[in-house]
């Protein structure tokens, strides 16, 4: 059986329908898939920074010692 060009219409719309919703849904899923790795990247550089501050922090105190500034 043919469909007539209204029930065509209204299929057409819900498979797109069907497909936003789908692809609204992998929009967050993708960003999360995308910002999660980078986050654990910044957590690691932040994590060396610390110990950098410290050392930098452990420099400072060294030297002012010295020089008795």
């Amino acid at each position: 059986m043919l469909a007539t060009a209204t029930e065509q219409r209204i299929h057409n719309f819900l498979a797109a329908r069907s497909l936003w919703r789908a692809s609204a849904l992998n929009i967050p899923i993708a960003l999360c898939s995308l910002i999660m790795p980078m986050l654990g990247a910044w957590r690691s550089i932040r994590r060396r920074l610390g110990y950098l501050q410290h050392f930098y922090s452990f420099i400072v105190l060294i030297l002012n010692t010295i020089l008795g500034i």
